[in-house]
Order: C-alpha cells, then structure tokens, then sequence
C-alpha cells in the first residue's frame, strides 16, 4: 500500500509543476479570444460611429476580433453598468464612453449609474470634440456676437434644440445661457437627427453639438457653424474661429471619448489593452480620418483620464444644479 501510494505522489508532482508554466503562458499571451466592446447608444450614433473604425485598428494590433456591440438606452447608463457590474473582469468586456456618462449621468440619475472612477478603469482616450455652435444660414447670423446681441435683444423669439435633456449639448447650452444671459427657450428631442431635421426645416435656430452631426448640410450651404467651443480651430472648419477668438473665453465646451474596463481587470490584460490603445492613436491614417469627421484624436494615459473625470465633474455638477436639470 505504501508503495502504490508514493507512486501515485511521484506521477502527480511533474503534472503540478508542468501545470504552473502553462497559467503563465495563458497571461503572456492575453488576448486568446476576441475582445468585445460595449456602446451604451444605438449604431450609427456618434460614440458607435467612432467605436466601430477605433475596433478594427485594435483588432489589427492585438491580432484578435474586437467586436462592438450597442446596448443602448438611459443615456448609456444601461451599457456602463453592464460593464461594470454584470461582466467578467477579465479583459474581454470593454465599455466605451462619452464624456457626459461619466461627468453628467451621476448628477442626473438617482441610481443605476456606476462609479467610474471605482467601479471602472480607464484604458486609453480616443478622441475630443470641440462642439459646434450651429445656425441655420437663413437665421441670418455671421457671428457669434450677432447671435448674442438677436437673443438678449428679444426682438424675436428663438430656441435651442438638443438630442435630449442631460446630454452634453444641453449642459454645454445651459453653460453658455447662464454667463450670456440670453433668452432662448431649449427644446429637447429624442435624439440629434430630429433635431438636425427641425433646424434644417427651419423651425431650430440654435444647435450645439458635435460637427460630423452636421457636416452635410454645413457643405451644402443650409446651416452654418459659428464657432467652436475648443482652444484650437478644428481641421475639417479651418475658416471658423474659437469661442474664444470670437470674444467668449468662459464658452469651453469639449466631448471627448475613451474605453475603460471593469476594475478588477487583471494587470497583464490592462498593461497590453493600454500599449496597443496608444498604439491604434498614434496611426497617422487614423488620426487623419477623425480628423474629416470634426474630430482630434487624443490618446491620454489612465491617469490623465481619472483626472479629467474628476475635474470635469466638477464643473458640468455645477452647471446642471444650477439650471436644475434632472431625469429621474
């Protein structure tokens, strides 16, 4: 008995010790499987429209699919906690988000809303988007002054229309309405593109918003773009001038995209998604193409990011009790 025991003891050692170079193997070569990334908006909306070209570079440089999948509703609040509390924290589940998720939804939503900078890390920056404060050309306004002297006069009575209340455009908006004092009234819409479409019918006088939203009917002559509401012209509206080139200097105003990942992601996987994160942002052919679409690509390191989420929330919190805007 006692030597089919130490038989037994001597064939099991080599296999514990075979066993120990094959877990570290499965860590060095994390990603084995695709890589998901999920969109809290509906496809073909901005964040989906940059999630989509930002996965097929990234699948390119981990050499496994990246695929994207919309988990759309409450203002993206769906999707991130799905993220980050419902998926493995295992590198595979990844969230990309809006600025106004993780700045705007915890002072507009009394729960469902994890804690981004508990509950999620970040993994790399993607892009900012300075907004653009439309008109339509028959409003009959070149400038942004001229814009404020018709609203504070009260001459005619004019409007603003957002993708909805809470989104980053109404709280840019409400920013703007507060340090101006003007006399427009916001009408919020269930989503840009109906918006877009009232503005172009011209029953909208005001939009702001992010470029590529409009860049048509800015082409073709029907609508106008004043201003931007960043510290730099953008590429694609070289001739249009800053906020605060236009006289405005409290009128700052910039969207920007990222991905994070479930807190508890392991080092190894978050130490490769963020190398091949700022790999994909430094592809000049990249860069190039958000460029066109009103966008500057930015990568920023995870702590740049966590940083940015707490300074930014300080300021849009503000503005959003201020003006009292709530969504449940």
């Amino acid at each position: 008995m006692k030597r089919r025991a130490l038989l037994r003891t001597a064939v099991a050692v080599p296999v514990l010790v075979c066993g120990l170079p094959v877990a570290r193997s499965q860590a060095d070569t994390y990603p084995s499987r695709s890589v998901r990334i999920v969109v809290g908006f509906a496809a073909g909306g901005g964040v989906d429209l940059t999630a989509r070209p930002f996965a097929q570079r990234l699948s390119t440089v981990l050499g496994q699919p990246v695929v994207v999948e919309n988990r759309a509703g409450v203002n993206g609040n769906i999707a991130a906690w799905h993220v980050a509390h419902q998926s493995p924290a295992d590198g595979y589940t990844l969230l990309q988000i809006n600025n106004a998720m993780a700045t705007n939804s915890p002072f507009l939503f009394k729960e469902g809303v994890p804690d981004y900078l508990r509950d999620l890390t970040p993994i790399t920056g993607i892009t900012e988007s300075p907004q653009a404060v439309i008109v339509p050309t028959s409003l009959g306004v070149n400038t942004l002054a001229e814009l404020v002297t018709l609203a504070r006069s009260g001459s005619m009575p004019l409007n603003f229309a957002s993708g909805g209340n809470g989104t980053f455009a109404h709280v840019a908006f409400e920013l703007f309405r507060k340090d101006e004092g003007l006399k427009i009234e916001h009408i919020p819409y269930k989503g840009t593109g109906p918006a877009v479409q009232d503005m172009v019918a011209g029953r909208i006088h005001l939009m702001i918003d992010a470029y590529n939203q409009v860049k048509g009917f800015v082409e073709s002559g029907t609508l106008k773009v004043l201003a931007v509401t960043g510290p730099d012209r953008l590429a694609a509206l070289p001739k249009v001038p800053t906020t605060t080139e236009a006289g405005y200097p409290k009128f700052v105003a910039i969207g920007w995209q990222a991905v994070m990942a479930p807190a508890k992601t392991p080092p190894a996987a978050l130490k490769r998604l963020r190398e091949a994160g700022q790999q994909v942002m430094q592809q000049q052919e990249f860069i190039t193409f958000l460029e066109g679409r009103g966008q500057v690509a930015r990568w920023r390191s995870a702590d740049e990011l966590s940083e940015r989420i707490r300074r930014e929330s300080v300021l849009w919190g503000d503005v959003i009790r201020a003006a009292n805007i709530k969504l449940d």
